[in-house]
């Protein structure tokens, strides 16, 4: 019969279709503090890994998510944001505390003269350097 000599194969591939890979897992970066949308994007920003194996591997990992949440963070308006990395040991578990603060708007700017305004040549080469740049 050689129907038996297969089946082992076959089982094998069939188990392994069912299972997930061993490839990268998400971010294994804990993140308190911010409300649900903030920390979904932060952990979406993170680069997939595997969770770390010591506390050296949990602060490496702890201390560069820090940088892209702030780089982030200040992008979106968060200029007096706080991030602090966190680290356990038993387990190794890399962990950022948001404290996200007020976000900042600005408003169009207005200029205002000390003294006599300039000639209007002058003025309006001064508003035009102040003009908010529209995205994209």
């Amino acid at each position: 019969m050689r129907l038996l000599p297969i089946l082992p194969a076959a089982v094998a591939a069939a188990i392994s279709l069912a299972a997930p890979g061993a490839a990268l897992a998400d971010s294994p970066v804990v993140i308190d503090g911010g409300d649900d949308d903030m920390r979904d994007t932060l952990h979406e920003l993170l680069p997939d890994r595997d969770a770390p194996t010591s506390l050296f591997d949990a602060e490496r990992i702890g201390e560069e998510a820090a940088g892209r949440a702030m780089v982030w963070l200040r992008s979106e308006g968060y200029y007096g944001a706080i991030v602090t990395p966190e680290a356990t040991e038993a387990p190794p578990v890399a962990r950022l505390v948001i404290e996200p603060g007020p976000r900042f708007s600005f408003a169009a700017s207005q200029l205002e003269y000390a003294g006599s305004a300039p000639d209007a040549g002058t003025a309006l080469q001064a508003q035009r350097a102040l003009a908010i740049v529209p995205p994209g």
